[in-house]
């Protein structure tokens, strides 16, 4: 955004600073247990900023802005899709002991 000459808008910084604590408070009532409600929750809105993130990438290579020449947009967006992957997984196994109790886990 320096680069570029664009200044940060405090209400956006004021509400990241506002969802990282949210996210965190969310991980502490998950406790690292596996199957807890929390941990999903805090695993899908994880997954949410990870794609406003690669959608991010996606729209700055198509730009094709020459002050930003020196980024591979295109390796930060299939970077962006491994960390959805890695994190869907677990998702879905926390998803799987909460909506089932652990029942039939094996």
């Amino acid at each position: 955004m320096h680069g570029l000459g664009v200044e940060e808008s405090s209400l956006r910084q004021a509400g990241a600073w506002a969802a990282e604590k949210v996210g965190r408070v969310r991980l502490m009532i998950a406790g690292g247990d596996q199957g807890s409600l929390g941990l999903m929750l805090t695993l899908e809105g994880l997954i949410m900023g990870i794609v406003g993130k690669k959608l991010l990438w996606r729209s700055l290579a198509a730009a094709n802005l020459a002050e930003l020449s020196g980024y591979d947009f295109r390796e930060l967006e299939r970077r962006a899709e491994q960390q959805i992957d890695r994190i869907e997984a677990e998702r879905i196994r926390a998803a799987r002991l909460v909506l089932t109790d652990g029942a039939g886990q094996g």
